[in-house]
């Protein structure tokens, strides 16, 4: 006679079965999504550096859904920004969203993924001892502001050739660009990549009866690019009005005062003058950004400063597209003249060109750049041997020597 199996036995046994058939379902799973029918891993050996994040070296699209669930990304404030820690954020960058996170609890300093250095700030902390640096971490070093004045209180530490990883700036050729606005891209490009054309389509009534002059609201009065200068040759030979602490008179001091929207006194205005304190290459800041939409046309210095910000056609006037202002001045006054010539300075508007959604992927900025870095895979180690060099080399800054010639 068969011996009769306690409940107990069965319980047991059929725990054992479950937990088999479960092992087997985990590795068959991983298999399927990580093996060969989604592309092999590119190497089974460990990470190169020791890391808390399981599949580092793994591409995201190859992890699937479990990239969700993985361990974020610590970025370390090391300094403020601007004297705060809560501006940083990757809430808005889709995909993102929840793939790191920020912190300056400098108890977790050994943990972070990449140590953050505001370059404008470092002057208030100094370094990390080194004792807390690993070899897996990124120490990048963060401006958004011209080299001139990111350095101003630079502490001259001779440990810091060789110091930092990645550079994120303005620059497009940093290792992280954090520029401000967004890309602009031809309908053509944008519709590729199915992207929502948006509409920067003025009303043709928006540009009659404009005031035949640029408008310049400056309130550093002696920049090293010299801009003032350059406006007070061009308004010889075609009006300038002067608004701002730079103004000649108190009505046009107090037209637009400091925290208040200007854009409706600008758009009365055929031109604006939207030239940077300091002129360098890739540094197009909020003077252009915050008023592309309005309804007159942009004045810079330098074109080729704007190569890279892939502006639409005719949407800017630089001085350098004139040999002096006398012959800039010419060209200002038949344009006002020609309506349908100023008109096709707008061109461009109607539908010919949009911004790429915010952050999405492929158009990453700032920090949402800096969390999808820590996320590609086998990245090289690199040292950038003096960062203050390099800025300074990598933007070309004028020292007003451009204005000069040109006058």
């Amino acid at each position: 006679e068969m011996p009769r199996l306690r409940p107990s036995q069965i319980y047991q046994n059929g725990a054992l079965i479950l937990g088999v058939f479960l092992v087997v379902y985990i590795v068959y799973s991983f298999l399927s999504s990580d093996g060969l029918s989604n592309g092999a891993i590119k190497s089974a050996q460990p990470p190169r550096h020791s890391s808390k994040h399981l599949f580092l070296t793994i591409d995201r699209n190859r992890m699937d859904t479990r990239f969700e669930h993985l361990a974020p990304k610590r970025i370390f404030l090391w300094t403020t920004i601007f004297r705060r820690y809560d501006g940083p954020t990757v809430s808005d960058c889709p995909g993102l969203e929840n793939r790191c996170i920020f912190d300056h609890d400098r108890s977790r300093l050994t943990s972070a993924d990449a140590v953050l250095f505001h370059g404008p700030d470092l002057v208030d902390t100094g370094l990390p001892p080194p004792e807390s640096r690993n070899r897996k971490q990124r120490y990048v070093f963060m401006s958004m502001e011209a080299p001139e004045n990111t350095f101003v209180r630079y502490p001259a530490h001779p440990e810091q050739n060789d110091y930092f990883n990645w550079t994120m700036t303005p620059l497009f050729s940093s290792d992280v660009l954090f520029k401000y606005g967004g890309f602009w891209l031809n309908a053509k490009e944008a519709e590729l990549k199915g992207f929502k054309i948006d509409s920067f389509a003025v009303d043709s009534s928006s540009l009659a009866n404009k005031i035949p002059a640029v408008f310049a609201l400056i309130s550093n009065c002696a920049t090293t690019s010299k801009r003032e200068e350059a406006l007070k040759a061009l308004n010889r030979h075609f009006n300038v009005t002067m608004a701002g602490a730079c103004a000649r008179t108190t009505e046009l001091k107090n037209l637009c005062p400091k925290g208040t929207s200007c854009d409706e006194e600008i758009s009365k205005y055929a031109f604006f003058f939207a030239g940077e304190n300091t002129a360098c290459q890739d540094y197009v800041s909020e003077k252009y950004w915050t008023r592309k939409n309005l309804p007159t046309i942009p004045i810079v210095l330098r074109r080729a400063d704007y190569a890279n910000a892939n502006l639409p056609s005719q949407s800017v006037i630089a001085l350098d597209d004139f040999e002096s202002p006398e012959a800039m001045g010419k060209y200002l006054r038949d344009l006002v003249k020609d309506k349908a010539a100023y008109a096709d300075h707008f061109s461009w508007r109607r539908g010919g060109w949009t911004i790429a959604p915010w952050n999405t992927e492929g158009y990453r900025n700032g920090y949402c750049r800096l969390c999808e870095r820590l996320w590609e895979e086998e990245q090289e180690e690199k040292v950038v041997h003096n960062v203050k060099d390099w800025y300074e080399k990598e933007s070309s800054c004028d020292d007003g020597s451009f204005v000069k010639s040109w006058l």
